[in-house]
């Protein structure tokens, strides 16, 4: 367990920001008998990433990685192949939405052609018979 000091110089911050963050929830502690406050280094850690800190030349330390910093490794070959996997479905599917895009304008395109070729040959409204007139002659 960790002072509010102790878990300052860890984190690389003040005792003030560990009293605020702990006020605030970010972070908890307990409170021991003597009424000091220690803090779990999991708890500590989880709320401020573990600082690497360098000595600069007056002695004191200082954070020299950010916390949320991302370090880049060289890609997997696995996950390089797996990528280029889905690249060319992704690339096939593309061609298959424009080749069903194609066949949906023809189709539309047929319809259109049929319905224009049905009104055309239609008789007039004035020339229709019931279906009953038709069926007595």
């Amino acid at each position: 367990m960790f002072t509010m000091g102790q878990a300052a110089k860890e984190v690389g911050t003040s005792k003030t920001s560990i009293h605020r963050a702990i006020k605030s929830g970010k972070l908890s502690a307990s409170r021991n008998d003597d009424g000091t406050l220690s803090i779990d280094p999991a708890e500590l850690f989880r709320a401020y990433p573990r600082a690497r800190p360098s000595r600069n030349g007056n002695g004191t330390m200082e954070q020299t990685v950010p916390a949320n910093e991302t370090v880049v490794t060289a890609p997997d070959p696995a996950v390089t192949a797996r990528l280029a996997a889905l690249e060319r479905e992704v690339a096939l599917q593309a061609e298959r939405i424009a080749e069903l895009k194609e066949q949906r304008d023809a189709w539309q395109e047929q319809a259109q052609q049929a319905q224009r070729l049905l009104t055309a040959t239609a008789p007039p409204a004035a020339e229709r018979r019931s279906w009953l007139a038709r069926l007595l002659g």
